[in-house]
């Protein structure tokens, strides 16, 4: 980011925590933060007044910047191989707002699974399926399943 991007961004920040912002500023964040991007930034930011009581300080930036980084560029390989976006795309360059939302679209809907043409969300809905299919085939069915079968007749007792 350059100067003026950096003195936006604690403008921005100061609205919320009140620092003051004058050239000197500035000039001592950007030796340390002139480096990373302006939309990271941003967001580490952001994160950090969402999360942290403590006042914002240049390795909270950094920090957070690098953690945001590093989940875009696993991201940006997971959209790549899914086809989300074009394979020319870098790790570096933060994803658009819709590929962020189709790669989540995606992940929900890999998630499930379909068997015999019909879809399960998870295990367990596949599973009370299968018991219930049962049940609704075989007259009681509820003994095989482990539910409360009727007690034997007496006759058969002896």
């Amino acid at each position: 980011m350059n100067k003026l991007e950096l003195s936006k961004l604690l403008t921005t920040f100061s609205l919320v925590d009140h620092r003051n912002v004058d050239p000197e500023t500035v000039n001592a964040w950007y030796d340390v933060l002139g480096d990373l991007d302006v939309e990271f930034a941003y967001q580490a930011g952001v994160d950090h007044f969402r999360d942290s009581t403590e006042y914002l300080k240049p390795a909270h930036i950094v920090a957070g910047t690098r953690k945001l980084q590093q989940r875009n560029a696993l991201d940006v390989q997971e959209a790549r191989s899914r086809g989300v976006i074009g394979s020319d795309w870098p790790d570096t360059k933060k994803l658009p707002v819709a590929a962020v939302e189709a790669l989540q679209a995606d992940r929900v809907a890999r998630r499930g699974v379909i068997i015999g043409g019909t879809w399960f969300e998870t295990h367990d809905a596949y599973r009370q399926s299968v018991e219930q299919r049962s049940r609704d085939a075989l007259p009681n069915a509820s003994m095989w399943l482990g539910g409360n079968a009727e007690p034997a007749a007496p006759e058969y007792l002896r």
